[in-house]
């Protein structure tokens, strides 16, 4: 009854947004003070240990639902509810079990499960040793260390705490009824019926409540054996109903990744239920698992060359990013190779370095150049990349200490010969984790928090699993001494200052998403005062530094269209300090460094914007065709005309190799018209003319025609010059201008 109240206060009515969404903001608070709350009522009673341990029972499973669940739309990121939930639920976890295992004065673990908790200590301390030599401390902290502590903190505590059936039950009852929710909701998005403003975010694909199509095939893989097995032990017909929805859910989202993860999940659950839950002759059921695979390999296969088929610069992107991930491995700015290998490069730092390694084709493929890439898309290559093969080592360790233990239980029962509920699911959590973990090989999602919290809490209950303990939970309560006091004291107020920072953060990203809106309302002074307060509040959110020096550099313009010198100089060292602030904390951060060459260009610093905009062209992005063509006017200026011509020219042989799409045409368009004006200058009027028409033949408009008009008339071609008019004015009869140049142009 109790499950079934929090499950209705802490998903339902949120999700509803029941009061007015004031309940959904405050879920991470409410989960701070219950952590804070449960210390301080077990030392009044004494009854501490007894208190968490039921604490614990409830809000991890409360965690895995409302960060699957709960999305929120006021903020700048429609995840960072989830981020939130993590950052002050998952440290909450850690910390009131080691509060309990002070006051129960032990922190030994049952012999049959020590196995794990070597590496599982050694993961966390690699994280540690990487974080400290990593030079990008500030910006790493948040997404890095909370994470692992947290991710690492629930498996520990479910391999202390945990037994195979009421604890994992409630887990898995919670997950199973937030699986109800979402896959509705996927549902709900694929008959678009969606009412939230996100609706069509990612066109026809889904995303359910996670906002990523991959995120979502992510959880769903993890969570299909069990809906798998809980259809074959209970014959309801709702959880058939379910694991249908989960695979429609799945193909909708679009997503190859998901391909991989469900044809090793099933594969391994093919094999494993079988060999080991069905009885029969070993020989037929092998011949028949073999069978089962090799069609299960074939759709596998076929789903991945069809999605591959719509989307294949989807492959090739990564194809991009994971070679530029190995140059960066091979070749480190920051830190000497050998020291790289060993420990890393700092543990979530691959965004940061990233930019100066993204390969051009990448441009070509996105069609953007202000997009970031912010992890490698393969989990093992991005571990090896932060932590060297200090921490690849050690997770392949701890990883195969886990399924090697979990295969050892099945095979001591002998084929044909399970018969409880506990192997059943051990079968699941076998093959549900190495699907996740497979499909990780081609997506980022276990660095996020919806995937990566239900992963290593499920990878915890298969450590669980496969060691089955029957404890004796009853302990004499003891006084406890000053110094255990104080001790537990001390991790109660760590546990509020994380909080805290936490819910700042999460205020800080709501503060960013308003300060956006008045920046494109153009009320400066609205969206300054908010991101300012986004820097107080968050201090390593870089966005909020970039886009306030974008502020500064629309004001400037304004005061430059003003005249006013004060405000002109007020504005651009304001935009500069800004700017370089990001520079400090984010070397290459997408357009910094055009932005910068523009603001100097703005007030006549034709030095530094060359410096910054040949910065941006031979470090970030050498396929902005923008950058080109301001080099090419500050050469003409310079009267180089040679060099503004090669720099005018430039673009037109990095634009084609983009995607086609109206984008593309109008860049091309302008290209052509940029070098036209450069031949102008230069009085090359045949090739002047030949850029027109150029031009024209990527896409006509009245822009180019006008000025191949008046090319033909200052170059004496009056009956070029007519047809070109009379074109226009087929476009535009209503034109008045163009009718009376035209009858001029006759006369």
């Amino acid at each position: 009854m109790a499950d079934v109240l929090l499950f209705i206060i802490f998903i339902v009515l949120p999700f509803f947004r029941v009061f007015q969404g004031t309940l959904l903001q405050n879920i991470h608070n409410i989960i701070a003070v219950s952590g804070i709350g449960i210390v301080f009522v077990g030392l009044v009673f004494n009854r501490l240990s007894e208190y968490i341990e039921k604490y614990l029972k409830y809000v991890i499973p409360l965690l895995i639902s409302t960060i699957a669940v709960h999305f929120f739309l006021k903020t700048y990121d429609s995840a960072q509810i989830k981020i939130t939930l993590l950052e002050v639920g998952g440290p909450i976890v850690l910390i009131t079990w080691i509060i309990k295992r002070i006051d129960e004065g032990s922190f030994t673990l049952h012999k049959s499960r020590r196995y794990v908790i070597l590496p599982a200590l050694l993961y966390i301390l690699s994280a540690v040793i990487s974080f400290y030599f990593s030079v990008f401390k500030l910006e790493t902290f948040e997404p890095g260390l909370i994470r692992r502590f947290s991710y690492l903190g629930v498996f520990i505590v479910i391999i202390y705490e945990f037994n195979c059936r009421n604890d994992f039950r409630r887990i898995l009852n919670w997950a199973l009824a937030s699986c109800f929710f979402v896959v509705i909701y996927g549902f709900i998005q694929y008959f678009g019926l969606d009412w939230h403003i996100w609706k069509g975010a990612f066109k026809e694909r889904i995303f359910s409540t996670f906002g990523n199509p991959n995120f979502y095939a992510a959880w769903l893989v993890l969570l299909l054996p069990f809906v798998m097995i809980k259809t074959a032990l209970t014959k309801k017909w709702y959880y058939g109903l379910l694991a249908l929805g989960i695979i429609f859910n799945l193909v909708q989202t679009g997503t190859k990744g998901s391909w991989v993860g469900v044809g090793v999940e099933i594969s391994v659950y093919i094999i494993l239920y079988t060999l080991y839950l069905i009885k029969g002759d070993p020989r037929i059921l092998k011949r028949i698992a073999a069978c089962m695979i090799t069609g299960i390999l074939l759709i596998t296969i076929s789903g991945i060359v069809v999605f591959s088929i719509k989307r294949i610069d989807s492959i090739r992107f990564r194809l991009f990013t994971w070679g530029a991930t190995m140059k960066m491995i091979s070749e480190p700015i920051f830190y000497k190779p050998l020291k790289t290998l060993f420990v890393g490069h700092g543990i979530e730092s691959f965004k940061l370095v990233y930019p100066a390694y993204r390969r051009p084709e990448i441009f070509h493929i996105e069609n953007k150049h202000n997009t970031e890439t912010d992890h490698a898309h393969n989990e093992f290559v991005e571990i090896f990349y932060d932590e060297g093969f200090m921490g690849i080592v050690i997770y392949l360790w701890l990883l195969t200490a886990i399924f090697y233990a979990g295969l050892k239980r099945l095979s001591n029962l002998g084929l044909g010969g399970a018969s409880s509920e506990d192997e059943y699911f051990l079968v699941a959590l076998i093959s549900g984790t190495a699907g996740m973990i497979a499909h990780s090989s081609v997506s980022v999602h276990v660095r996020f928090v919806s995937s990566g919290y239900i992963l290593w809490t499920f990878l915890g209950l298969l450590v669980v699993h496969t060691a089955p303990v029957k404890w004796d939970r009853e302990t004499a309560q003891k006084r406890l001494g000053l110094l255990k006091i104080s001790v537990i004291m001390l991790l109660a107020a760590v546990i509020g200052f994380n909080s805290l920072e936490a819910a700042k953060r999460f205020t800080a990203n709501i503060y960013h998403n308003r300060a956006i809106a008045f920046s494109k309302q153009r009320k400066w002074a609205q969206a300054l005062e908010l991101y300012k307060k986004v820097q107080m509040n968050h201090p390593s959110f870089i966005m909020a530094y970039y886009f306030e020096g974008n502020v500064y550099n629309d004001k400037l313009s304004e005061a430059m269209r003003d005249n006013d010198e004060v405000r002109i100089q007020e504005n651009y060292k304001n935009a500069i300090d800004a700017y370089n602030r990001v520079l400090s904390m984010y070397p290459n951060y997408v357009q910094v460094h055009f932005q910068e060459g523009m603001l100097h260009l703005k007030v006549g610093n034709t030095e530094e914007a060359v410096e910054s905009f040949r910065k941006y062209l031979n470090v970030v992005d050498p396929m902005y065709p923008f950058t080109y063509y301001r080099l090419g006017m500050i050469k003409a200026q310079e009267n180089d005309l040679r060099s503004a011509q090669w720099y005018m020219e430039e673009p037109l042989r990095r634009i084609p190799l983009q995607r086609k799409g109206r984008n593309r045409d109008s860049m091309m368009v302008e290209a052509y018209m940029n070098l036209a004006n450069i031949y102008l200058v230069q009085k090359k009027l045949p090739e002047t003319e030949g850029a027109l028409i150029e031009a024209l033949k990527v896409k006509e408009n009245m822009d180019t025609l006008t000025a191949l008009g008046r090319l033909y008339e200052g170059w004496g071609k009056r009956g070029r010059a007519v047809k070109v008019y009379e074109r226009m004015l087929q476009l535009r009869p209503e034109n008045k201008e163009i009718e009376n140049k035209l009858k001029k142009l006759k006369s």
